[in-house]
């Protein structure tokens, strides 16, 4: 998959190759949300297609777009990592050489050794290390109710989408720049989902956290 992050970006072409099938056979929450209503209904009772399912399953995260020039793609296996040159055309003084993303992330993007397997694609330059690109822990990692299995057995091609998109997120340098709190890419002119600002006090996650002195609760590690 291909993403354009301004909102996140993905290449509508290999989207349809995994999603389409993905849509056809599987069963998941609505939405993984602890305390939602836990009826499993099949996708294509949830999404029209693959392209609403990657645009609404991550809160709007993702955009969905035909030009592979403007989109980032979530797994290659160039020895080079050709989102490089789609952060150099669409955000040339973004800065990818530390991760703005505060979750399972490094500080910085650092070459991992050879049990670096998972998660292969960013081994040269990653976010996360092998602790965190495991299988297993992408799919327990964000708590209960938030497995992509929680409705049953998954294909193993459908499993391993969600895997990619994990790694996507937890490895790729790139995915700091789209923050929505202090991104490089937001632009609160036409995106009004996101802010150029980031106070700490606002964080829940952050020890400056004050409760309630914020109509709006920022983190450092959604994307937009």
């Amino acid at each position: 998959l291909a993403f354009t992050l301004t909102i996140l970006a993905l290449s509508k072409k290999t989207r349809s190759k995994a999603m389409d099938s993905t849509l056809k056979t599987f069963v998941l929450l609505p939405l993984l949300v602890a305390g939602q209503d836990s009826q499993c209904k099949k996708f294509t009772e949830i999404y029209n297609d693959g392209t609403e399912l990657c645009e609404k399953m991550w809160g709007g995260a993702f955009k969905v777009v035909d030009n592979d020039t403007e989109a980032y793609t979530m797994w290659f296996f160039d020895s080079m990592n050709p989102n490089d040159k789609i952060s150099q055309r669409l955000h040339p003084t973004g800065d990818t050489s530390f991760c703005n993303l505060q979750y399972f992330h490094k500080g910085a993007p650092t070459p991992e050794g050879d049990n670096f397997t998972e998660c292969h694609p960013w081994k040269e330059a990653s976010c996360c290390n092998s602790n965190i690109a495991n299988a297993e822990v992408l799919r327990t990692g964000y708590g209960a109710n938030y497995e992509w299995d929680r409705c049953g057995k998954l294909s193993p091609a459908c499993e391993r989408f969600f895997v990619q998109e994990g790694c996507f997120y937890e490895c790729s340098p790139h995915i700091g720049l789209y923050r929505k709190w202090g991104g490089h890419a937001c632009d609160e002119a036409t995106d009004p989902g996101c802010s150029n600002t980031y106070n700490a006090t606002c964080d829940p996650f952050s020890p400056s956290y004050i409760q309630g002195a914020c109509a709006n609760e920022h983190n450092t590690w959604q994307v937009h």
